[in-house]
Formats: C-alpha cells, sequence, structure tokens
C-alpha cells in the first residue's frame, strides 16, 4: 500500500497522514507555524500542489506544478507562468531512491534496449505485476538498460528469472570504455551453478520458489567506464530462434548486496511495497523556477530553510527584498522551504529541522 504524506500544520492530523506523521503531531504540537513565518511551502503535501497558476486545479504525478500555496498564515502562492520552467510533482518511497532503472515492469520500452527478442506479459509470483517473457528471434540477442554510477562505486544489479526452454542464461555488467569491456556470467538452470565468471564480478543465485530465482551480479565501476550497462539474456549456445526465459523485477543499485525491489516507472515515479510515498518538486537544475511576490519585502535578516536531496539547511542573515523571490532550488529534489523574517535561535532551529526529519525520514 503507498499513502502519500498530507499534513496541513495548522491542524493536528491532515488528510492522508501516515500512521508516523499522527503518531508525532499527537506528541509533539509543535509546528513551524510557532516561528511566525512569511512563508511554508510542503513539496510533499499534494493538497498544496496545483497544475495551474490560479491554485484550483490539482497537479498530477509526473506532471508540471504551476503553483504552490503557501501554509503559514500568510497564505500566498509560488507561482511559475511559464509552462516550460515549471518543476514536476514527483515521489519516492519513505526508505529512500535505489533503483538505478527505469520502467522496470514495463521491459517493452525505452529506455529498454532490446535487440533479438520479444518481450511479452507473462504471469509473476504475486499475480499483481508484469513479469515477462523473453523470446529470441535471432542467435545474436540481448536485453538491456544503460544506468548511471559513480567511478569506484560498488553496485549490485538484481532480476527474478524463471527458466523457460533455455537451459542457461547469460549475464553481463557492460563497461564500455576500457578493459575489460564487461564482465560476464553464465548460469544454468540445471546445477543452479554460475561459469566462465569474469574476473570482478561476484554473482550469486537465490532460490525464491515457484520456479523463480533472484539472479544477483556485484561488481564495481572502474574509472574507464563511461555507460555502464546491465545486460540479460545475452546471445548463447542454446539462444536459437523462438528460445524463450521469464524475467521479473530488474534492479540495479549501489551499494554490496540487494535490498527490497523498488518499481521505477519514470524518473518522477518511485515506489516500494509496504513504504508511504514522499512527494517532492523535481527540478531540472537549470531554467525551473518558482516566484513569490514579497510586497513589502522581508528585510536583511531573514532566515531561510531548505529540506532537499542534499538534506536540511537553516541559512540566517540573508535578504529578501520587495516584489519577486526565487524560491531556491539547490538540487533536484525539494520537500520544503520555510522563510521567517528574522534570526532563529539554537533551540528554534532544532525544533525546525526536527520537524521536517521527523516527517520525511
Amino acid at each position: 500500500m503507498h499513502r502519500p504524506i498530507s499534513y496541513p500544520i495548522s491542524h493536528p492530523v491532515g488528510r492522508g497522514v501516515s500512521d508516523r506523521s499522527h503518531v508525532r503531531s499527537a506528541t509533539n504540537p509543535w509546528t513551524p507555524l510557532q516561528l511566525s513565518p512569511a512563508l511554508i511551502l510542503h513539496g510533499f503535501d499534494l493538497a498544496t500542489l496545483f497544475s495551474d497558476t490560479g491554485g484550483t486545479t490539482p497537479a498530477t504525478l509526473g506532471g508540471s506544478v504551476a503553483s504552490v500555496r503557501d501554509v503559514s498564515n500568510a497564505a500566498l502562492l509560488a507561482t511559475q507562468g511559464t509552462a516550460a520552467n515549471r518543476p514536476i510533482m514527483a515521489r519516492h518511497p519513505r526508505s529512500g531512491i535505489r533503483q538505478l532503472l527505469l520502467q522496470t515492469e514495463a521491459m517493452n520500452v525505452s529506455p529498454w534496449e532490446n535487440t533479438g527478442l520479444t518481450a511479452a506479459t507473462e504471469s509473476d509470483p504475486l499475480g499483481g505485476s508484469a513479469a515477462w517473457r523473453l523470446t529470441s528471434n535471432a542467435t545474436t540477442c540481448r536485453f538491456a538498460q544503460p544506468f548511471v554510477a559513480a567511478t569506484g562505486e560498488n553496485v549490485v544489479a538484481s532480476v527474478y528469472m524463471k527458466q523457460g526452454t533455455r537451459s542457461t542464461e547469460r549475464f553481463r555488467v557492460q563497461l564500455t570504455g576500457g578493459t575489460p569491456s564487461a564482465r560476464d556470467t553464465t548460469y544454468t538452470w540445471a546445477t543452479g551453478e554460475f561459469s566462465s565468471t569474469t574476473s570482478g564480478l561476484t554473482p550469486t543465485a537465490e532460490v525464491i520458489g515457484g520456479g523463480w530465482v533472484r539472479i544477483k551480479l556485484a561488481t564495481s565501476i572502474p574509472a574507464f567506464a563511461l555507460t555502464p550497462t546491465f545486460q540479460f539474456l545475452r546471445n548463447g549456445t542454446d539462444y536459437t530462434n523462438g528460445q524463450y526465459s521469464i524475467a521479473w523485477r530488474p534492479q540495479v543499485e549501489i551499494g554490496t548486496a540487494e535490498t527490497n525491489y523498488q518499481k521505477a516507472v519514470t524518473a518522477y515515479d518511485l515506489t516500494e511495497a509496504d513504504q508511504d510515498d514522499i512527494h517532492y518538486l523535481w527540478h531540472d537544475l537549470s531554467n525551473d523556477k518558482l516566484v513569490v511576490d514579497f510586497a513589502s519585502g522581508l528585510g536583511s535578516n531573514v532566515t531561510i530553510f531548505r529540506r532537499d536531496a542534499a538534506g536540511q539547511t537553516v541559512q540566517s542573515g540573508q535578504s529578501v527584498g520587495a516584489g519577486n523571490w526565487d524560491v531556491p532550488f539547490n538540487s533536484q529534489r525539494l520537500y520544503a522551504v520555510v522563510v521567517v523574517p528574522r534570526a532563529l535561535d539554537e533551540s528554534e532551529a532544532t525544533k525546525l529541522t526536527n520537524f521536517y526529519n521527523g516527517l520525511l525520514t
């Protein structure tokens, strides 16, 4: 079950509040309203996000956000009139973002690279998400998707597989740009063992039941790897025309061990079973912008709090003049902005950061 976080801070409990937020609001009644803020914007509160500049039409997942309603007593509106410059409403699980692939349950569309294979939907172990029957239509075939990882990072690529008519499966982490250009292994269904494994790759197989096995490939990204790619169902001796295997829930993540699967549709839509959805404003780090009109200005001793992908920042001694003020997007994910027209003492700053830590972690 995926539940959105919605927390109108002027009330103890808001529409769609998660169980954890409900407990917090009951036991800790402090809210940022006690700071007498000039502005509070919540990228995680669906009730405040709109697709029109007038703040009347709710924004939709993956769609642009033309306005965000301020939940402070000032009741302002952060807007963007130019469609091309609007942030996107996005979501990820409360547990964070681990999945590096996209379209993990639609393996017949881009960015999957399909060579010599035909993809068709197949029943899955849970009976609720799509598995895919991948059938060879040539002896040279592969199924792949590139991902982004930094030099030196450990990565784990995994996919659930079920035997079809092939006796073996070949897997690869492609490392274009140097030598060796790839790290390969072959899995034999009859023995459950790997063979012909390239140095630098550690493959394991976890038997799930019902004929399903989770294949896991652990490796690290060398300096020369320009665009790493996770490939499976590569051509092999029994990959003749008409041979097939069934694949389900591919995942690539940073780390040394696989974790719970995260379903990725687009860059704006990531979910995980039994995790609340955290919504946010996605920024292109280029020309996306929201503007608030502080008609009389706030002076030169303003405190600006920001919760984004980098964490939480409290900036004191800021100047906010009269007229339009640009909402600060310092990363691709913005969750909250609070503007207070004065300095905060240490206790107030701690309460502010604890408040958003409690809601969003």
